[in-house]
């Protein structure tokens, strides 16, 4: 008896000791599911708030008030926030007395300045005059200078030379007389018929005649040698003072015609530029008064570092505040198309995809047919380039455009969510706020591809980005996988107890994670799902600093990147460990069995991104199509060639257009 009792004790102590390594903390619920293939959605939920995707600036054009200052008015009077207002009806009056006494003195000063261009214009007429006047007399004076020379050489100086000429001749002619007078009154003496007083009164007449015949050949010598050219001399050098006192008067001319035109241009400029400065004031008082652009709802703008308190006193729109010249004070939004902005973490952006626009060889064929069915062959390059045909054709864009990545918009004041797409990544960080300055975030804009009636901008909305989607894997719930040591591993429940598997893993989102070929772990098998609580009871948390926080990332709670904690909905690496991206808008959990959202909308990731064209737009397009073959095909070859290259499309759309009207049977050169 005393061999079977401890027989039996030391059977039971194995058998307790046996079941308790199998379960060793009963106390522990073990929820379990099993390992099962299914479809995995990764996606990514932020919140943001709506605006419209064209919006009509109001901006505040009236000027500074001075030099070092941006104040240009302040407020008068402004329309409420959000109301509605048709086109030309007064949004905004600012404070303009104080341009109005300045437009006031500035019309003085401009009176004031044409009477300064008057009065130099007619100063200038007066130098004008004035130079007309001496340049005539400064050329009558070299006139005069000329003629004096000319007379006397060809006049006078020729007169006085005859004179004495003639004046010898007489003296010779005297002198022969007296000559042959004294022979006689000489003959007659000796006679005695005359006195010898008498003759010597003819011997004195003779030697008279003789002084007064070499005194005159004297007189002619003088003046054919000095006093000739003394006079020639003496009116050469009054003709070259004539002259230069004429290059002087041009030279006095043109200085004082330059100096008063350059006074009367002087005044014309500072008359255009006082009345460039009314102008100015007259306008800036026009613009105090700002009316709508168009019909619409009035948003009072606000600066994305105002909305986070960093904003300064300047940006806010009341009566009293102060505007600074090229503010902007309000929008009126196209309410038709609206999107949202929203910032994505850096850890996320790889994993974005936004609109790229493609040159398709069939869309420009398109717009280039829509130019030639409209104007003939010589008006296409000046047609394809006119902004009004791009504004008429832009739909054909669609035909290039590439859509990013589809995404769903959760707004409160609906009972569904909106179709759209990312539109645009921004290829700048920004940061979040100044609490966490060092954490970097990008803005992202979804379009919302609906229009829908009753959305306002800055309506809170939810987005859903359709990041990635894997059919038929295998897959695990999140929290069924905990890191220990740089290894994932999970729990996985046997007949025999309770085994440690390592996985290798791939997408996951908040509620799945994909288990990849290698791994450990079967389809079927259950797996713990409460496994970081079981690993802590086994000891199996053995890694610590950033093995342990990687486990905390993928399993638990993890450090949003704003620094405060937050559930993996809101968080998420792009190297695709445990990042977990959140549930489809709305809040909405994704199906247990598939991952795919309850509303039943369909496969997000179908490839088809570009929007079909309805069937009238279709046979619009072809009917277009054709017409431009027959303008190609009506065309002469260089024509064709000029057509071609004058098309604002790339090199490689050109070059398919040619292939594509080669294979038509039209010669294009080269």
């Amino acid at each position: 008896m005393v061999i079977v009792s401890v027989a039996l004790v030391l059977g039971g102590t194995a058998w307790w000791s046996l079941s308790t390594w199998n379960d060793p903390f009963r106390d522990l619920a073990l929820d379990v599911r099993p390992a099962e293939r299914g479809r995995l959605l990764f996606t990514i939920v932020e919140k943001g708030e709506l605006e419209a995707a064209r919006n009509t600036d109001i901006v505040c054009k009236v000027r500074a008030g001075g030099r070092g200052s941006t104040v240009s008015s302040t407020i008068k009077w402004v329309i409420d926030d959000g109301s509605r207002v048709r086109k030309g009806d007064i949004v905004v009056r600012l404070d303009d007395s104080g341009l109005r006494e300045a437009y006031l003195n500035q019309q003085g000063i401009v009176a004031e300045k044409r009477n300064l261009l008057i009065q130099a214009e007619k100063d200038r007429e007066i130098v004008l005059s004035q130079n007309r006047s001496e340049l005539q007399a400064a050329e009558n004076n070299v006139k005069l200078a000329e003629l004096n020379l000319k007379k006397y050489l060809e006049g006078d100086l020729q007169q006085k030379r005859k004179d004495i000429d003639g004046r010898i001749t007489l003296a010779e002619a005297n002198l022969m007389q007296w000559r042959e007078k004294a022979l006689w009154s000489s003959r007659m003496v000796k006679k005695g018929y005359i006195s010898a007083s008498q003759a010597q009164s003819d011997e004195a007449n003779l030697r008279s005649a003789e002084i007064n015949l070499e005194m005159l050949r004297e007189e002619k010598r003088v003046l054919d040698f000095y006093e000739r050219q003394l006079n020639i001399l003496d009116l050469q050098n009054k003709l070259a003072q004539a002259q230069e006192a004429l290059n002087v008067a041009r030279i006095q001319a043109k200085a004082k015609e330059a100096q008063a035109d350059a006074k009367y241009q002087a005044a014309v400029s500072v008359l255009r530029q006082e009345e460039a400065k009314l102008a100015d004031l007259e306008e800036d008082i026009r613009n105090c008064t700002i009316a709508a652009p168009n019909d619409g709802m009035v948003v009072y703008y606000v600066p994305e570092q105002s909305r986070f308190g960093a904003g300064s006193v300047q940006s806010i729109i009341a009566v009293g505040e102060p505007v600074r010249e090229g503010q902007k004070l309000m929008r009126i939004p196209d309410l038709r198309h609206m999107q949202v902005r929203v910032k994505i973490h850096e850890s996320l952006v790889p994993r974005l995809r936004a609109d790229v626009i493609r040159s398709t060889g069939f869309g420009s064929l398109l717009y280039a047919a829509c130019a030639v069915g409209l104007r003939s062959l010589t008006d296409l390059p000046s047609f394809l380039t006119a902004p009004e045909v791009r504004d008429q054709y832009s739909d054909l864009e669609e035909e290039i455009v590439e859509y990013g990545l589809p995404a769903q918009v959760q707004v409160a004041s609906l009972d569904r969510p909106l179709e759209g797409h990312v539109k645009m990544v921004s290829a700048v960080a920004s940061s979040t706020d100044w609490m966490s300055a060092d954490v970097k975030v990008y803005q992202t804009v979804v379009a919302i591809d609906e229009q829908v009636e009753g959305l306002k901008p800055g309506m809170s909305a939810v987005v859903t980005i359709f990041v990635e989607e894997l059919e038929d894997v295998l897959r695990i719930p999140v929290h069924a996988v905990f890191e220990s040591g740089g290894q994932r591993f999970c729990y996985v429940k046997t007949q025999s107890g309770i085994e440690k598997r390592r996985l290798t893993t791939g997408l996951n989102n908040n509620m799945f994670v994909e288990i990849r070929d290698g791994s450990e772990l079967r389809d079927g098998e259950l797996v713990v799902q409460n496994a970081r609580s079981l690993a802590e009871r086994l000891g199996d948390l053995h890694a610590t600093g950033a093995g342990e926080e990687t486990s905390r990332r993928g399993l638990g709670k993890t450090r949003a990147p704003n620094g405060k904690g937050q559930t993996p909905a809101r968080a998420g690496k792009a190297n695709g460990a445990l990042s977990d991206a959140a549930a489809p808008a709305g809040g909405r959990p994704a199906d247990a069995s598939d991952g795919s959202p309850r509303d039943g909308s369909p496969n997000k990731f179908s490839g088809q991104n570009k929007k079909p064209p309805s069937p009238e737009e279709a046979e619009r397009r072809k009917q277009m199509f054709q017409q431009m073959l027959e303008k190609f095909k009506s065309a002469s070859p260089a024509e064709r060639k000029a057509m071609i290259e004058q098309m604002p499309v790339p090199d490689e759309v050109k070059q398919r257009i040619r292939d594509n009207l080669r294979k038509q049977g039209l010669e294009i050169p080269d």
